[in-house]
């Protein structure tokens, strides 16, 4: 592999977290207080940083991932209604985590919000608000949350154009069509597999390009991609957590994957709006089975309230339906009445899926059980700190500040917060420690304090101490003998003919053992499949040039240490909680 090129800060994703990242990062790298870090004094010029020190390197194209998900109306953002509010949204998000959110970063990121969302708007983004006497409906309560709170929409459009160019003004290098295979942290060397043209380096194509590194941001989503069936842009490939994984970041909260009914009939891949259950009509032997016709309205009224499954509620009845007619849908009939009487959130959504997809008021819907958002992921301090020095994160790919459940309107703001929380970060590493193996301690000290208490409750990791097999696609050695250094020059020259057959494989035992309803037996059968699975991949391998097999054997294979995780972690949740549900044995 000959194609090199160097960045000051390397932020990959390009959702929100990813874009508020480089945003971040370019502004402090352009700042003059960066003159006084270095010694050179107030004004001075700075060699090597300013804005173009920033690439943004994403697998799919800008403004993608979770955050840009095509088969859902938008994005809300919830907020503390003042001071006086934030101590209460603390304790219910605490509540809904059901003890599985840290208390620590839930504080610093409620405290974080609104100061995030003044940067955005100050940035351009026009933010979407309940009209005037609409804010006080129910609809508005965020998922699973007791009260209104500060309510604001991210649409799509107002986002792209305002975001993008500012990025663009910025000068900070986007490189479309580039996914993530590896990363030295020692050398401070991320590896990508470039599938496009690319307009900056127009000699690459289907290649590898290794980037040089100052300080390195992970913002590329969650990874229900593992799932036949999910509600996320195929960009999120669900490979970085095991990647991270691999070179020593911590895993918290894996098995807390929220699944959302989505709608697989008359279109497929499009949000189901939970606003609308109170609307719906079921068939008779349907609202047979959940008590009859008084109980399955009363059931799905309290289902109206909040859009995730969860196992903490009663609705929970109406979910495990869905969940009983399988991949094909339970039929949803609606009977909206009159249109001027339904809610604006209603009306709202309606209006878009009839624009976006033909679908109107009137037509029957078969709805089906779709994975959506993770919960957990990498760990992370409040300065977006993983706990590998000059790694940084943010968004759905890291974990800590959720629970079991989360409110919604929290991931969009979890990406804002800890996107230009990490973004500066890595800027201020950069600046202070380039290149160095020694650690910034205003940043990675505090890092190391906080990602203690996570640390030490994450079962990922403590399963991984325990001795879980990691099996590479080289050999069946263990995680701990699979080193960066080792696992470079190796499966950059291997390639299997079986990744489809392997990935098929992962996506069903995913979907048979770790949905909303889990039983022991079956994960404890699906860990020992994936890690036949990892044997398949390692035996089919063999020497060979075509780059585009080789990131696809290498995809898999993170892919595989992923869901492995997951798996891992859900053996050590054996009781119901928030997202899923333990069948009694």
């Amino acid at each position: 592999m000959d194609t090199e090129i160097h960045a000051k800060v390397l932020v990959v994703g390009s959702g929100i977290a990813g874009t508020c990242a480089a945003l971040s990062a370019a502004e402090a790298l352009g700042k003059n207080e960066n003159a006084e870090m270095t010694g050179l004094g107030e004004g001075a010029s700075i060699p090597g940083t300013g804005a173009a020190s920033v690439t943004l390197a994403c697998k799919g194209p800008l403004f993608s991932g979770s955050s840009f998900f095509e088969g859902t109306w938008g994005l809300g953002l919830i907020a503390p209604d003042g001071a006086e509010d934030e101590e209460d949204l603390v304790q219910t998000i605490l509540r809904v985590g059901c003890g599985a959110a840290n208390e620590d970063m839930v504080r610093s990121f409620v405290a974080g919000i609104l100061p995030s969302i003044k940067r955005l708007e100050s940035w351009g983004v026009t933010l979407k608000q309940a009209t005037q006497g609409a804010s006080d409906q129910r609809e508005y309560i965020p998922c699973f949350d007791h009260k209104h709170r500060v309510w604001r929409g991210i649409e799509r459009e107002p986002y792209v154009n305002a975001i993008g160019q500012r990025i663009a003004d910025a000068g900070i290098c986007v490189n479309e069509g580039w996914e993530l295979l590896d990363i030295d942290p020692g050398a401070h060397i991320a590896t990508f597999f470039a599938s496009n043209l690319l307009t900056n380096y127009p000699t690459f194509c289907q290649q590898f390009v290794r980037v040089r590194y100052d300080a390195l941001v992970l913002c590329t989503g969650g990874a229900s991609s593992l799932y036949p069936r999910h509600l996320t842009q195929d960009d999120c490939c669900a490979t970085v957590q095991g990647l991270g994984e691999q070179i020593g970041c911590h895993l918290t909260n894996m098995a807390f994957l929220q699944f959302m009914p989505g709608i697989v009939s008359p279109v497929q891949g499009i949000v189901f709006n939970e606003k609308t259950f109170r609307y719906m009509a079921l068939d008779n032997a349907t609202v047979e089975e959940l008590g009859g016709t008084q109980e399955a309205q009363r059931l799905l009224d309290m289902r109206s309230g909040y859009g995730p499954f969860t196992s903490r509620l009663g609705a929970r009845a109406i979910d495990f339906a869905i969940h009983r007619a399988g991949k094909d849908g339970l039929v949803f009939t609606p009977h909206f009445g009159n249109e001027d009487e339904l809610p604006e959130f209603v009306r709202t959504y309606q209006a878009w899926l009839e624009t976006a997809a033909g679908v109107t008021a009137e037509t029957p819907l078969r709805v089906a059980m779709y994975a959506h958002a993770n919960n957990g992921g990498l760990v992370i301090d409040q300065h977006g700190c993983t706990t590998v020095s000059g790694i940084f994160a943010a968004g759905e790919c890291t974990g800590g500040m959720h629970g079991a459940d989360r409110l919604g309107g929290l991931s969009s703001a979890n990406g804002l917060v800890f996107g230009m929380r990490a973004g500066e970060s890595a800027a201020r590493f950069a600046l202070t420690e380039g290149a160095a193996d020694e650690t910034d301690a205003n940043v990675t000290d505090a890092a190391c304090e906080a990602t203690d208490k996570m640390v030490a409750s994450s079962t990922v990791d403590a399963a991984r101490a325990a001795g879980e097999k990691a099996v590479s696609v080289t050999n069946a050695q263990s995680a701990a003998d699979a080193s960066p250094k080792a696992t470079l020059p190796t499966w950059m020259h291997l390639a299997s003919t079986q990744t489809k057959r392997i990935e098929e494989a992962l996506s069903s035992i995913m979907d048979e053992s770790c949905g909303i309803v889990r039983e022991k037996a079956q994960v404890e059968r699906a860990l020992q499949e994936i890690n036949a699975l990892f044997e398949q991949l390692a035996s089919s391998s063999a020497e060979s040039s075509d780059a585009t097999a080789i990131a696809a054997t290498r995809t898999t294979q993170l892919r595989l240490t992923t869901a492995r995780a997951m798996v891992i972690d859900v053996l050590h949740q054996p009781k119901s909680r928030g997202s899923h549900c333990w069948n009694a044995q």
